[in-house]
């Protein structure tokens, strides 16, 4: 299941009022929040930030509080405090409930950004594509390609444009003919600046890797609209998401970008309900290769399932909205140990 964020909410009693209803639109999906009443000392409130941690905090300016509340280095949202206004003074108030569920909305998209980084290094990287991780976060912060490695930077850019937008990330195809256009629409974005790998474009020849050949370029269409069927079948998450993954890495239907795409379909199953996305780290990558294979060759989908298992209970606890928080979470599952180097993915459990 997907994790719940801890939002502190430190306001006055009216600010709670006017605040609250746009904080509660989000609540019962994606927030928890825990009221403190501003007006308590600063020594009380800090005694209860150390306890709850939570991952952000929304409170109005105190004097002398707001550079402490920065200390705990977590996302802040100030609001402005509630102001008594004379009846004949003409002054412009603000929607309180829309800047309530804006600043809840911050809190998410920064775990949601955040997520997506890490979820498109991982995702190029299993493709051959290395960057260290200060030369990917460089590459999206400046959306430059870094000199000498355009294609590759490319990569990185397009496949963030991609798992960074909710919105995008959130749609699924209901039709055999949705998915088409939808697997072609994501893969012209995810190679936009590769026209030599046409993107956007089923595959006009065979493709194979290894001794594994993967469907015949004609046969593409019908191959994807026949698996839809099977598909539409499922109802839970985990188990649509698996199966699509699956669906889009056999039939190969591009000449370039299949896993990456295949990755992506698969999380949009799991962001549509709710869940959280699923990231392959390079220390899991192959596990995650050869359960595909064990699948593909043999017919034996039970390794396949405990992968994809292990992957998502690990990703579940991913979901820090500090980007230095969220490094060094994944560096304590030895996320970024290559395969050969002797380490096994660990699921260190959340405080």
């Amino acid at each position: 299941m997907s994790k719940i964020k801890h939002v502190a909410v430190i306001l006055s009693s009216s600010n709670v009022r006017r605040l609250l209803p746009g904080v509660m639109k989000y609540s019962s999906s994606y927030l928890d929040y825990w009221l403190i009443n501003v007006l308590r000392s600063s020594e009380e409130i800090i005694d209860v930030l150390k306890r709850w941690n939570p991952a952000g905090i929304l409170t109005e300016p105190k004097e002398g509080f707001v550079e402490i509340i920065r200390s705990f280095r977590k996302p802040l949202v100030l609001v402005p405090a509630n102001i008594d206004y004379s009846p004949r003074t003409t002054s412009v108030n603000s929607d309180d409930v829309e800047v309530g569920r804006i600043a809840a909305q911050h809190f998410i998209d920064l775990g949601i950004r955040n997520f997506a980084f890490f979820e498109s290094y991982f995702s190029n990287f299993i493709e051959g594509t290395k960057f260290t991780i200060e030369e990917a976060k460089k590459i999206i912060e400046t959306q430059t390609p870094i000199q000498k490695r355009t294609d590759d930077s490319h990569d990185i850019l397009g496949t963030y444009q991609i798992t960074a937008n909710r919105n995008e990330m959130s749609f699924i195809p209901n039709t055999g003919e949705e998915l088409l256009n939808k697997v072609k629409n994501r893969h012209s974005i995810l190679l936009k600046s590769r026209p030599d790998k046409n993107p956007g474009q089923f595959k006009e020849k065979n493709n194979q890797a290894g001794n594994t050949l993967f469907v015949d370029y004609q046969l593409v269409k019908g191959t994807l609209k026949k698996g839809f069927e099977l598909f539409r079948v499922l109802e839970n998450p985990f188990s649509r998401a698996a199966f699509m993954m699956f669906l889009i890495s056999e039939v190969h239907p591009f000449d370039d970008g299949n896993g990456r795409i295949a990755r992506i379909m698969m999380n949009a199953e799991l962001v549509n309900k709710g869940e959280s996305k699923i990231i392959i780290p390079n220390v899991y990558r192959d596990d995650y290769l050869l359960a595909l294979r064990k699948l593909s060759r043999e017919k034996e989908p039970a390794v396949y399932i405990r992968m994809l298992e292990r992957a998502f209970e690990f990703s579940s606890n991913v979901y820090f909205e500090d980007y230095d928080e969220m490094l060094n979470y994944l560096e304590k599952c030895n996320c970024f140990y290559e395969s050969d180097e002797g380490k096994i993915l660990k699921i260190v459990e959340r405080q």
